[in-house]
């Protein structure tokens, strides 16, 4: 009898199941956690429902398009998007908000090296006019090797931090404008973390101020910690 995913209710195949600490759940609903192993099966719902959340809110301003077929589509009211067409996906897809993007990076796959000996036979005749049979056998085994790289395919991989973890989705032929987007996202997270940063660092000032007035700290040691705080 087949199994039943605790988390969608649907059937799992026998090679689309995969385990989480308290049981096992289907493929599709792991996908949402990298971690999904170590997560119970309350964790993933939870994952789940918040992913429906955004699902609930999310409405299309933008389609990144390949030639390949690859599409992103953009929510840019609500800083959400997802890898596929929303009006085309027949799998759950799951929504990254913007300021989830960390990072991006380039891999080539399935490049293949190929090795060949170069000047191997001109080598082998001069060395046998010059000396022989033995000056052909050296001639022969002194060719230059060439090594080079051919072929192969460059992906795109994203990492993002969310709410379920360390995330990393694959993009095997980025539309046309995804990774200025992904820079745009990144820029957006900096100039949070900055401004966060900056409020934090004028609190904890207003705090040693407050000291200064009070005669606890004197104004040598509030000047160095606003120093400090101001990265001065």
């Amino acid at each position: 009898m087949a199994k039943i995913c605790p988390v969608c209710n649907q059937k799992i195949g026998l090679l689309m199941k995969s385990k989480v600490s308290d049981g096992e759940i289907c493929s599709s609903c792991a996908s949402i956690c990298s971690a999904h192993a170590t997560k119970t099966l309350n964790d993933i719902h939870t994952y789940w429902n918040t992913n429906k959340e955004r699902e609930n809110i999310f409405s299309p301003t933008q389609k990144l398009k390949s030639l390949m077929s690859e599409v992103i589509t953009i929510d840019s009211t609500n800083n959400l998007f997802i890898f596929g067409d929303i009006d085309k996906i027949k799998t759950k897809p799951i929504f990254y908000a913007f300021n989830e993007v960390d990072s991006y990076e380039f891999e080539i796959v399935g490049q293949k090296t190929v090795t060949k000996k170069k000047g191997g036979i001109s080598r082998a005749i001069v060395g046998g006019v010059v000396a022989g049979p033995v000056g052909a056998l050296v001639g022969s085994g002194t060719a230059k090797e060439e090594t080079k790289t051919t072929g192969g395919t460059t992906i795109l991989k994203v990492n993002f931090i969310t709410h379920t973890g360390k995330n990393q989705r694959v993009c095997a032929n980025a539309p046309t404008g995804f990774v200025n987007f992904l820079d745009d996202c990144i820029t957006i997270e900096e100039t949070v973390n900055n401004t966060t940063q900056t409020s934090i660092s004028t609190d904890e000032i207003i705090k040693f101020k407050a000291l200064l007035d009070q005669g606890i700290i004197t104004q040598e040691e509030f000047n160095k910690k606003k120093k400090e705080l101001l990265g001065l």
